[in-house]
């Protein structure tokens, strides 16, 4: 009648370590997929965070003249950026 634990244990701490690596790999597959998807991080470290359309130089006089702020300016579509 009495079984030894152990065998029994060990087939559930198996079981638990593949379904947690089950886990692991499909969030970072979900992740993978979702910065893929994305695209490329914006730089909001910058004070002139500008997309790749507007020349510095530009993207400085826009703000001297009060017109935008680097917060406005990184946040614009390429439509927007070409209006200004």
């Amino acid at each position: 009648m009495n079984q030894p634990l152990l065998p029994m244990d060990f087939r559930l701490v198996g079981a638990a370590i593949v379904v947690l690596a089950a886990a692991v790999i499909a969030i970072w597959l979900v992740g993978r997929r979702l910065r893929g998807d994305l695209g490329p991080l914006r730089s909001s470290g910058s004070p002139l965070a500008s997309g790749p359309s507007v020349p510095p130089q530009v993207a400085k006089e826009l703000q001297a003249r009060g017109l935008v702020t680097a917060a406005q300016l990184a946040n614009m579509t390429e439509m927007e950026r070409q209006l200004l």
